[in-house]
């Protein structure tokens, strides 16, 4: 009789740290699962822009507000000439020089953002040199870039192929939406239209 009250007591202690080991295991597993979807939430989207006219930072701020992500603006630490032959001689020798204009911000939590939409204007045919900067002032890599810009021309000159040139190859830079300057306050439509092309909306 003693032997099978051992075997019996024996038996439902097994069973007993078995389900607790189980409920354990299924404890840790949630948690798991729970910090796996902390980390694919934090990642955010950024709108990065510089604007001399104002036609980039209002073409911004529709995608911002289409997009729901932060936004900052660049600024220069010795802003360009209000003279605009003077300034276009000194963008056109920065960019026949590779030159990057100090910036007088900087964004301190660029680890947060996995997408991030980069705003310039066109200036003689190629990419606004502070955009430059600030491309080269910061590690991209494994972000998809999203180029947008305003231009008088309404065309993209090379400044995409400069993008390009600029970051690391594990960058992913989509399709890039240009806009005319006179048109940026009112292009919802048009940055709705390019969300869904390059996948970024359904």
């Amino acid at each position: 009789m003693k032997k099978i009250l051992v075997i019996f007591f024996s038996l439902a202690l097994i069973l007993t740290l078995s389900a607790c080991n189980n409920n354990q295991q299924s404890t840790i597993s949630d948690k798991s699962e729970q910090a796996d979807t902390t980390k694919q939430t934090t990642k955010k989207s950024l709108v990065v822009y510089y604007s001399q006219s104002g036609h980039t930072k209002a073409l911004a701020n529709v995608i911002q507000k289409n997009t729901g992500a932060d936004i900052f603006e660049l600024e220069l630490a010795s802003p360009y000439p209000d003279n605009y032959n003077q300034m276009t001689k000194q963008v056109g020798k920065e960019q026949a020089d590779h030159i990057t204009p100090k910036l007088s911000k900087k964004i301190e939590n660029i680890n947060d953002y996995d997408t991030i939409f980069i705003g310039s204007p066109i200036w003689r045919s190629s990419l606004a040199p502070p955009m430059a900067s600030f491309i080269t002032s910061y590690d991209l890599s494994g972000k998809t870039i999203l180029p947008f810009f305003t231009s008088d021309s309404g065309t993209l000159g090379n400044s995409v192929s400069v993008i390009n040139s600029l970051v690391s190859s594990d960058v992913t830079v989509l399709d890039a939406l240009v806009v005319q300057g006179s048109d940026a306050t009112n292009a919802e439509s048009t940055v709705d239209d390019w969300l869904k092309e390059v996948g970024f909306t359904e």
